[in-house]
């Protein structure tokens, strides 16, 4: 069978489609013979970029990945600079 949305080609079985990941299963099953059904207008109006490490995943979790990643270097800085320099510590607070 093919991916209704990308047109590739995945299993008879497949509930997602394991290269655009949207839902393939119930009512909306593309025939499983003949050409792909690929979908004329696109349902997410925003320009999937993928990398190596983020293949696939929504811009805005990537931007949710982006902020925590610098909150947690953030406090771990935090943490270095507490335990290297106590007295500077004591003296602030």
């Amino acid at each position: 069978m093919y991916c209704m949305h990308c047109g590739e080609e995945i299993q008879d079985s497949s509930k997602f489609c394991k290269y655009c990941g949207k839902r393939v299963g119930g009512e909306n099953v593309a025939a499983s013979v003949g050409s792909p059904v690929v979908q004329s207008t696109p349902s997410v109006e925003y320009e999937i970029v993928d990398g190596f490490f983020f293949k696939g995943v929504h811009p805005f979790k990537k931007f949710i990945m982006l902020v925590l990643a610098l909150l947690l270097s953030l406090i771990v800085a935090a943490a270095v600079f507490a335990g290297t320099y106590p007295e500077l510590l004591k003296a602030l607070f």
